[in-house]
């Protein structure tokens, strides 16, 4: 009797050890599935931002090409001496000039327009009217990077700018559209800077193709941000965010959404936040990008909306943009809950 106890005890013994070991190999499993999935977040995140310096720098060197052709360094002192108001310019021959020597060439090259701003910001000249004789969109909201213009550097500037014909979403906040803007400083004789070219860009075309490259499986997606936590590419989830009210049915894509952490799944409810997007914090990755930090989190954070997500970020000072690649953890993780599935099944079937 007492031989057959410590039989009994000796296999429980041996199963325990047998289990802790197993539980320990699933564990290290599981550490291993993130460490791989953060890697090949980090990997693709700055694959896209290189494909992004290369794809920036192609439209630098062509607002250089434009903004150093001697008619427009010509345009631009004629600009200068004309009065600030908006009915001088309007009626101005360098305004049919400008939109001939800068227009056509923006043009031609596929870009949505131009603005050329003075040392003041004022507008002297752009593509539309209204633009005329104010205060730039890209004074108002990117003043750091006009002055790096202005003391003589090319630049990469998003923009944020309401867009009040399209439908608001869920927040009940009025939908924004990014513009995406490339400039480089107009220089006289003496190489001081007489005004600023910028070229707007349609970040659709391109811009979203480059960080749509960067789409890891189902639910994978790299995307760029502003320094206020908005979307300014394009979103993998424009499907998901129309259904759960993000964005309002007429609004073409999911662009310039901010980047906030509802604090639930929003696919799992129906029911609608009880504040407004602006009063939510940014997401844990929104948050670290716009401090101008990079990080990786294979932890799981909520993303825009509410879903757990492993990420890897970065800010770029050249972009003037953060950077992401984030993933569902749900589908980061399936090697191992297929791997802990086996185990565990293995193990039963032994007992």
């Amino acid at each position: 009797m007492q031989r057959r106890l410590i039989e009994i005890l000796l296999i429980i013994l041996f199963l325990g050890v047998v289990s802790a070991l197993t539980l320990q190999g699933v564990r290290q499993i599981e550490r291993e599935t993130r460490r791989t999935s953060g890697e090949s977040l980090q990997t693709v995140l700055h694959t896209v931002e290189e494909a992004l310096h290369l794809w920036a720098g192609n439209r630098i060197t062509d607002a250089q090409t434009i903004a150093s052709h001697p008619a427009v360094v010509t345009l631009t002192q004629e600009f200068l001496r004309l009065p600030r108001q908006r009915e001088a310019l309007l009626a101005s021959d360098s305004l049919y000039y400008a939109r001939e020597v800068i227009d056509g060439p923006v043009r031609s090259r596929g870009y949505v327009g131009f603005l050329l701003i003075d040392p003041d910001s004022n507008t002297l000249a752009a593509t539309r009217d209204g633009d005329i004789g104010a205060r730039s969109v890209i004074a108002k909201q990117q003043a750091d990077g006009l002055a790096r213009v202005f003391a003589g550097e090319s630049v990469v500037i998003p923009v944020v700018v309401p867009a009040p014909s399209h439908a608001a979403g869920m927040t009940g906040n009025a939908a924004l559209v990014p513009s995406l803007y490339v400039a480089a400083p107009i220089t006289g004789d003496d190489n001081e800077v007489l005004a600023a070219l910028a070229i707007e860009l349609d970040p659709a075309r391109g811009f979203s193709s480059v960080t749509g490259l960067g789409r890891l499986g189902l639910s994978g997606e790299t995307y760029a941000l502003d320094a206020k936590g908005f979307l300014l590419s394009e979103s993998r989830f424009n499907a998901q965010l129309r259904e759960i009210g993000v964005i309002g049915d007429t609004l073409d894509s999911g662009f310039a959404i901010r980047i906030a952490d509802p604090g639930r799944n929003l696919l799992e409810t129906s029911q609608p936040l009880p504040v407004a997007a602006a009063e939510l914090p940014l997401t844990v990755m929104a948050q670290s990008a716009t401090s101008g930090l990079s990080g990786r989190n294979t932890e799981g954070y909520r993303d825009y909306r509410g879903v757990t997500v492993f990420g890897a970020w970065l800010w770029s000072r050249e972009l003037g943009l953060g950077l992401t690649t984030e993933i569902d953890e749900e589908e980061a993780l399936q090697p191992y809950v297929f791997a802990r599935n086996v185990v565990v099944l293995s193990i039963g079937i032994e007992h």
